[in-house]
């Protein structure tokens, strides 16, 4: 099922599967029908996650599963893509008079339009959107973030393609903040991931000015120049 007024080349939103409160979920019951109520509507929300620095996310939902949440963000008034993350990791959830107004001035700057995804991803848990990724070589932003009490050093942030998922790790072929692609696949724990961030403009803008990535051959990257 599409959102109405999404453009037709859009997936719009899927319906929730298995909604049922996760045992390990710090979400409370309201927060989830929060969640639920705003599934395929332009109902804003705001996600609240104990992320070091305290960041919210300001989104719309597209679809829900029992670990994972799949969300069409905005940042202030410019869209931002998507992101999936854990339903467990989520603390918070609103939906008040404050995002009623952002709706009404969305609404009117026709910034609604852009709300969608243009191919649907599983959401059936992590292990299953990092597969994906890989088998269709879709370019997604991993993280593993830092909460609060955690080490940030441990965090991670993995922006490319997803070239193989094991047993523990997903290695992602990534690029550095100067455009260059890193010589070397790098791991990221697949019980770490904590959000996966898709058709990010930040993403998609560097995808346009890199050079083409390099192969993998006989195991081993191609040397880069």
């Amino acid at each position: 099922m599409a959102l109405r007024g999404l453009p037709s080349r859009r997936f719009g939103v899927f319906p929730a599967v298995g909604i049922v409160p996760a045992e390990t979920e710090a979400m409370q019951p309201a927060h989830l029908d929060i969640l639920e109520r705003s599934l395929g509507r332009y109902r804003k929300v705001r996600v609240t996650r104990p992320v070091q620095g305290g960041h919210h996310l300001h989104a719309f939902v597209l679809g829900l599963s029992e670990q994972l949440v799949l969300l069409f963000q905005f940042h202030d008034f410019h869209p931002d893509g998507c992101c999936v993350v854990r339903r467990k990791d989520i603390e918070h959830v609103r939906s008040d008079e404050f995002e009623r107004t952002f709706e009404r001035m969305f609404r009117a700057e026709g910034l609604l339009d852009a709300v969608g995804i243009r191919a649907e991803p599983p959401l059936t848990d992590m292990r299953a959107l990092l597969t994906y990724l890989r088998d269709t070589q879709t370019p997604a932003i991993i993280e593993a973030e830092a909460f609060d009490g955690e080490d940030e050093d441990d965090a991670a942030f993995q922006i490319g393609y997803v070239v193989d998922v094991d047993e523990e790790d997903a290695w992602v072929r990534h690029f550095d903040a100067h455009g260059k692609w890193e010589e070397e696949d790098e791991p990221v724990g697949v019980d770490e991931v904590t959000c996966v961030q898709l058709e990010a403009p930040y993403l998609e803008t560097f995808l346009r000015h890199l050079p083409p990535r390099p192969a993998l051959l006989g195991g081993e990257l191609d040397p880069l120049d």
